[in-house]
């Protein structure tokens, strides 16, 4: 993490030796909200982490009282005074990721992390200026972003993790296309590639850059997606955590010359 000043130095590390290589590195911040204080994945996809085991089942916030579902924490609502603590705290995360070095920052608004379960009418059902209208419902990620942008480098670029047409607007370079996870009760088909469509739409309807994501696993999909001009860039998650020398195999595949990092010649 990086929400305190004493962790930028261990971040800098990070950054020194990724830099090292010629290579731009960014950090992705996200708010858990109902989600918060779940089990570890590689203990169970589902469940209660409990303070005994570091979980935090009494800071579970979202936009109403109501739990994600019958097994998550119970959750509280957030009051106003607390949604502007949070958005400081983005604030304040931003200058650490500028101090640490970060070419980059992405402001993760989807599966029904905080900001994303803001969006939505089902998770949403507040009555006050955070809540209703699809304006007021849409008013705590753009106070997050604006203020971010605000005060992390004009150079350096924000992107969001969404499916938006909204954010070009306030100045993010590139939404990161993805989608669903808002409710337990919804019946999606995920399947290699569901969501490069919804980052082709996006590019070509907002004309804003745009992420695929989403089950891409072999290096000629990602060429093809480039290729066809359906994202900007294609973001890996668990294929890196599945197969950590993905690249090396990329390589070999596409037949691109591989030089190897620093810091293992």
């Amino acid at each position: 993490g990086i929400w305190k000043d004493e962790q930028i130095e261990s971040h800098r590390k990070v950054v020194r030796v990724v830099k090292s290589n010629n290579v731009r590195i960014g950090l992705q911040l996200v708010h858990s909200g109902r989600k918060g204080s779940g089990l570890p994945i590689w203990e169970s996809s589902k469940g209660i982490a409990h303070s005994s085991i570091g979980g935090w089942t009494d800071e579970v916030y979202g936009p109403t009282s109501e739990a994600f579902d019958e097994i998550s924490a119970d959750t509280k609502e957030l009051t106003i005074s607390q949604i502007e603590r949070i958005k400081e705290a983005y604030v304040d995360v931003a200058i650490r990721a500028d101090l640490a070095g970060y070419d980059y920052l992405e402001i993760h608004a989807a599966h029904v992390y905080l900001l994303s379960s803001f969006l939505s009418p089902i998770s949403n059902t507040r009555k006050d200026i955070y809540g209703g209208s699809f304006d007021n419902r849409f008013r705590f990620l753009l106070e997050v972003v604006e203020r971010v942008r605000n005060v992390f480098p004009e150079n350096k670029p924000i992107w969001v993790r969404l499916s938006s047409r909204f954010l070009k607007d306030i100045e993010v370079e590139l939404v990161d296309c993805s989608s669903g996870g808002m409710s337990n009760r919804e019946v999606v088909e995920y399947r290699p590639l569901f969501q490069v469509s919804f980052a082709q739409q996006v590019r070509e309807r907002a004309g804003v850059q745009t992420g695929a994501v989403g089950i891409i696993t072999k290096p000629s999909e990602i060429e093809e997606i480039l290729q066809l001009g359906q994202s900007d860039i294609v973001s890996l998650g668990r294929q890196f955590l599945l197969e950590p020398s993905f690249v090396k195999r990329a390589a070999v595949e596409l037949g691109v010359d591989l030089s190897y990092p620093n810091h293992v010649q």
